[in-house]
């Protein structure tokens, strides 16, 4: 079994948690706990088990960059699998496949650097 990695981005204050312990009672996500205190107000970010060209964890809602572009990473309920989304600066495709994250550099995520993506690309 594949381990299952996550951090919490808490939207109250602001802070990302690399700690999280999560609770499950008949299948449900029961309780999410991280250092910062019970998180109430959580988003998890899922680690999707692909580094960048640095060799870190790349997660959902992550940033990153390559071909001149920002990408955020993000699931597609559409192909059930993980893409790129083009969220700042010009290419010709507005959507490549996860597989290019190795070939890419981990920028910033989208709670703590929403100044990376560009309102006008969305």
């Amino acid at each position: 079994m594949r381990e299952m990695k996550v951090i919490a981005w808490n939207r109250t204050k602001k802070e990302m948690s690399g700690w999280v312990e999560l609770g499950f009672f008949d299948g449900q996500l029961a309780r999410i706990d991280t250092m910062r205190g019970k998180a109430a107000d959580t988003t998890l970010l899922q680690c999707i088990g692909l580094v960048d060209k640095d060799g870190r964890d790349c997660y959902l809602d992550y940033l990153v960059s390559l071909n001149g572009a920002t990408w955020q990473v993000a699931w597609d309920d559409k192909c059930a699998c993980v893409t790129l989304k083009r969220v700042a600066g010009e290419h010709m495709m507005k959507e490549i496949p996860a597989h290019n994250i190795p070939k890419s550099k981990i920028v910033g995520n989208i709670h703590e650097n929403p100044e990376l993506i560009d309102a006008a690309t969305n």
